[in-house]
């Protein structure tokens, strides 16, 4: 596992300094978001490589769009192709989707329950960003 979380918002980019300076206040119930437990940019790049073959993908970073100033928390935003290869997955392929991420070696010692868990989180942000096409901002703490 290569970190202990990853925190993704569904939110417009002029809101994101709000976001990081009260992530664990009321962020969490002004805006949909996931806090995926044990998952970090290298498990969700599986993710996309595995929805996407042929991508590539080597980052989750887009666009970095605040910084505080102390630089210990940024947030930026999630990669639009990202966010549209999760959405488009039909809900009679996420098992299919879940037993091939579960196949890499970073998910291998997750239950196929917990992976399938895992997708249905990130899957409901994803789909509320395009529905309302508004951005997946992910906030980092160094």
């Amino acid at each position: 596992m290569s970190a202990f979380y990853t925190l993704l918002f569904v939110a417009p980019t002029s809101d994101a300094e709000s976001i990081a300076n009260d992530v664990d206040e009321d962020a969490n119930e002004r805006y949909p978001n996931a806090w995926l437990d044990h998952i970090g940019d290298l498990e969700l790049i599986e993710l996309w490589n595995i929805l996407q073959p042929g991508v590539g993908a080597e980052t989750l970073l887009d666009e970095m769009v605040f910084a505080s100033p102390d630089g210990e928390t940024v947030v930026v935003k999630v990669p639009v192709g990202f966010v549209e290869a999760v959405n488009s997955v039909s809900s009679n392929r996420v098992n299919d989707i879940a037993t091939q991420w579960q196949a890499s070696e970073l998910m291998a010692d997750w239950p196929l329950a917990d992976v399938v868990g895992v997708f249905d989180e990130l899957s409901a942000v994803c789909r509320k960003s395009v529905e309302t096409a508004t951005p997946l901002l992910q906030v980092a703490a160094m």
